[in-house]
């Protein structure tokens, strides 16, 4: 027989020896870390996925920033904009 087929077995068995009823108390500082660490997490999520999608659509339609306007940042830019003066 195989070794996941052992395993198996013996999960099942695990789970019908071990006791049904299990006493346990979950204070309210528990309940506060465990949300506290979900908000974080979805918050985190929802930012990195946001910067993810952003970069990708200024990828995609090449878009610059618009405060640079000038050419400061842009030498190529700064030379057009002298030989118009």
């Amino acid at each position: 027989m195989s070794h996941q087929y052992h395993m198996l077995q013996l999960l099942i068995l695990i789970l019908f020896v071990s006791p049904t009823v299990v006493l346990a108390y979950v204070d309210p500082g528990s309940i506060a870390i465990l949300l506290q660490m979900l908000v974080a997490w979805i918050i985190g999520l929802s930012i990195a996925f946001r910067g993810i999608v952003i970069n990708t659509i200024k990828k995609i339609f090449n878009i610059k920033k618009s405060d640079d306007v000038s050419g400061e940042n842009d030498p190529e830019e700064a030379e057009k904009l002298d030989k118009n003066k």
